[in-house]
């Protein structure tokens, strides 16, 4: 990641500084002519910045940390003004050439530039991880990246200005005539990186959430400037453009709101039944049946159990059958578990579901036999009755 490269740059960067100024201040303290306290406390200063260097990565307490980064934060620009006041007049023994004052100086007022900037990615950066292990609120790290490449961008600015006084007119003019260019070539490219931004700011997931986004069902591996990767069911890692993904309908299985609703996201089904059966009875089986579940998922039991009936149509008596699940890679189990116990407690009360519709399970109505039947034995001739759907006078005694 390009926040780790700043953060790997400005170490290397703070500790170069403070064993400069350790170098720098020996050399002090070891001429004869030079006034000893200041290079003194340069080096009590430098050696603390790289004590401090070492020891942060190993502190776990939040209070000690920020105690340590703050110290750090002053060690730094007092190393660095010490630096511009006493380091010409160190050199100046060793003779390098004659514009060495005006090349030291360019050097170390580009440090002093930079020096907030390092400072800031370093802090931050032990603000966020702890012994490889990222703390407090996560943010992003595309929009972090972001940020921190434009403090260089803007830092850079300032030195060409500042220190080698070049004129930025011509230099934006010629930029800007190149981005345009190289903007209409890797426009797909730009609308990607905006939408992973986009992304990245609505955070709707994050690595190690399960997801759908369209019809891809996966874990989240990673979120870049380009695109997001997943692994679906089949082991397979899929890359989705992010611009892909800020249209898409999206789907996070590991939000579940407990407070609201229950522990894990709900799996609904419908089930039919024959409407000889009684409707209390059947709601009261399969909620008995709900609670005999062990889920799958590692929990003693199910946060959800839902039953209700819901309406009658060609297939029968229809109800409604809810549960939750706690983890998406186990949702065919979980449901595969539920459905099992279901089926086994309507069996034993000898209850068995629709496969169909009902016009199959009907017996014929007998009603209407009986009464051609009684009618034919008394008048002999029962199709004048249907035929006009009343008996005529004289047809039935």
């Amino acid at each position: 990641m390009i926040t780790s490269l700043y953060y790997f740059f400005s170490k290397i960067f703070l500790f170069g500084l403070f064993s400069a100024a350790c170098l720098v201040a020996l050399t002090g303290i070891g001429n004869p002519d030079a006034d000893f306290m200041p290079f003194f406390v340069m080096l009590l200063f430098a050696v603390a910045g790289i004590l401090t260097i070492t020891l942060i990565p190993h502190l776990t307490i939040k209070k000690w940390r920020v105690t340590v980064l703050f110290l750090l934060t002053i060690v730094g620009f007092s190393v660095m003004w010490e630096l511009q006041e006493y380091s010409v007049r160190v050199f100046e023994v060793f003779n390098f050439s004659d514009n060495y004052e005006l090349l030291i100086a360019n050097i170390l007022t580009c440090f002093t530039y930079f020096l907030p900037t390092l400072i800031i990615v370093f802090v931050h950066w032990h603000l966020r991880w702890v012994k490889g292990k990222r703390i407090g609120k996560k943010t992003p790290e595309l929009l972090i990246a972001a940020f921190q490449t434009i403090l260089f961008a803007l830092t850079a600015l300032i030195v060409l200005t500042r220190v080698f006084a070049q004129d930025l007119t011509a230099i934006f003019a010629t930029s800007g005539v190149l981005a345009l260019i190289v903007g209409l070539a890797i426009q797909p490219n730009l609308r990607n990186i905006f939408s992973g931004i986009f992304v990245s700011l609505e955070r709707p997931f994050q690595p190690n959430e399960w997801v759908t986004i369209d019809d891809k069902t996966g874990i989240v591996l990673d979120v870049t400037w380009r695109s997001t990767k997943i692994r679906t069911f089949e082991n397979v890692e899929v890359t989705i453009p992010n611009e892909t993904v800020a249209k898409s309908t999206l789907q996070n299985w590991s939000r579940p709101d407990q407070d609201l609703m229950s522990e894990g996201f709900h799996i609904f089904n419908t089930i039919s039944f024959h409407p000889r059966h009684d409707p209390r009875y059947i709601s009261e089986l399969i909620t008995n049946a709900l609670c005999n579940v062990t889920p799958v998922d590692g929990r003693q039991t199910l946060g959800l159990k839902w039953v209700k009936f819901i309406e009658v149509d060609e297939y029968g008596l229809k109800f409604a059958v809810a549960f939750d699940c706690t983890n998406r890679l186990l949702k065919n189990s979980q449901q595969n578990v539920v459905l099992t116990e279901i089926h086994q407690v309507l069996a034993q009360a000898g209850i068995s579901m629709s496969v169909g519709r009902l016009t199959t399970f009907f017996d014929e109505d007998t009603s209407l036999s009986a009464l051609a039947a009684d009618v034919t034995q008394k008048t002999g001739n029962p199709e004048r009755i249907f035929r006009s759907g009343k008996p005529e006078s004289g047809d039935i005694p």
